[in-house]
């Protein structure tokens, strides 16, 4: 894989690690994480979950910067150090997400999540090489393509924060989800193009279901 190993089990056996996991863990209410370890020693156990409210969709959520980049952006590598220092940061300033700032004070991404600006009806987010290209991400940017929306890919500097209209986060759980202030900064929850890229991608959703 991208992160340079290889998955000691097949797919039918993680799929039977999964069940057992279920089975001796009546947890109705979590994720489940599959880490492989330094060592190769495989693990799977179940995370808390984090899912929006309906106010966070309509009032948006506050963001704070993290100076902190991943090794290597393209894979999904756990780092305990800095997931815990994330988690800390966010239940001590009450934070929905941290956006991680890298060494020339880039904006790349969330913690746990992509994330999109929004400038003179265009959508700005970081080139694939600064980040983890999540599903959710690639979703929002084919639907942007599909709306007939103008994209730049460019990590902006934290410095440009306040020259931007409205910024959101992507994700599995938060789908788009509207920031209403980085560090103190106020944005738009209501724009309307980051508005029409959430009634666009609830309407996909709801066709396949």
């Amino acid at each position: 894989g991208v992160a340079g190993k290889n998955l000691p089990l097949t797919f039918e056996q993680l799929s039977g690690l999964i069940d057992w996991l279920i089975l001796c863990n009546p947890i109705s209410d979590a994720n489940i994480r599959l880490s492989l370890l330094p060592d190769g020693l495989f693990q799977a156990g179940f995370i808390r979950s984090r899912y929006p409210t309906a106010a966070m969709y309509n009032q948006g959520v506050l963001c704070l910067l993290m100076h902190q980049e991943r090794e290597n952006p393209s894979a999904k590598v756990f780092h305990a150090q800095m997931r815990q220092e994330a988690e800390a940061k966010q239940k001590e300033d009450k934070a929905y997400e941290l956006l991680l700032v890298d060494h020339l004070g880039r904006i790349t991404e969330g913690s746990r999540s992509n994330t999109f600006f929004i400038k003179d009806n265009q959508l700005i987010t970081a080139p694939e090489d600064l980040v983890l290209e999540g599903i959710m991400r690639a979703k929002v940017l084919e639907l942007a393509k599909e709306q007939g929306i103008s994209i730049c890919y460019e990590a902006i500097s934290s410095k440009d924060v306040s020259n931007m209209e409205a910024a959101f986060i992507t994700g599995t759980s938060p789908r788009i989800l509207p920031i209403r202030q980085i560090e103190g900064i106020a944005l738009d929850v209501s724009h309307p193009l980051m508005r029409q890229l959430m009634d666009a991608l609830n309407q996909k959703i709801q066709k396949r279901e």
